[in-house]
């Protein structure tokens, strides 16, 4: 077995007490993310497979941790959260002691700590962003992308208003003139207010 670390690796084992293995990462159908396995098991295992990471007992996965991070769930160790392994999450917060608050879409945010998280990948944290978004549409009584006549809109570097909206197509005003519209496509722009709450409108 070569030297790895635990982004590379294929398969993490993390011992949670003496003899016993959780699978904290694991790119094999034969090892079950999360799942338990014994000291004799892990060694065969690491003897037959390459890219093998077996971390000891109280091993921090991840040394620091910044707001706006997105962690990666692989350890049900101190599971007074209800976070479930393989769950991808954003640091919200802090604590004193260097532990993460995390929190994902629609659920409470919750205190975890840096042994039972690996850094999400690239394609976690852009998938997890998309929910978030499109929480936030959601909170507002709207699908994904839904513009609405009125609403207050991003559009390049320019701030301007929707004027017409039929699905897949967008007129906007060109620089906040009346006289100038363009037509775009919802992708393209970035909603800073829905007409729901402008105080400008009578």
């Amino acid at each position: 077995m070569y030297k790895t670390t635990i982004d590379k690796a294929s398969v993490v084992f993390k011992e949670v007490y003496e003899g016993k293995y959780e699978a904290l990462k694991s790119r094999d159908d034969q090892i079950k993310l999360g799942g338990y396995y014994s000291e004799d098991f892990v060694d065969f295992y690491t003897q037959m497979h390459e890219g093998v990471l077996i971390l000891g007992y109280g091993k921090i996965c991840i040394e620091k941790l910044n707001v706006g991070d997105y962690v990666k769930v692989v350890s049900s160790d101190f599971s007074l959260h209800e976070y479930k392994v393989g769950e991808v999450v954003k640091v919200v917060m802090l604590h004193t002691n260097g532990n993460p608050i995390v929190k994902s879409a629609g659920r409470q945010s919750e205190l975890m700590y840096l042994e039972q998280l690996i850094r999400a990948t690239e394609e976690e944290v852009i998938e997890a962003q998309r929910e978030a978004t499109a929480e936030k549409w959601a909170n507002i009584g709207r699908t994904f992308k839904e513009f609405k006549v009125g609403d207050a809109v991003q559009y390049k570097n320019a701030f301007t208003t929707v004027v017409k909206s039929v699905p897949g197509c967008i007129q906007i005003n060109q620089s906040n003139n009346v006289a100038k519209q363009i037509t775009v496509r919802p992708a393209d722009l970035k909603l800073v207010f829905p007409v729901e709450a402008r105080f400008d409108l009578e």
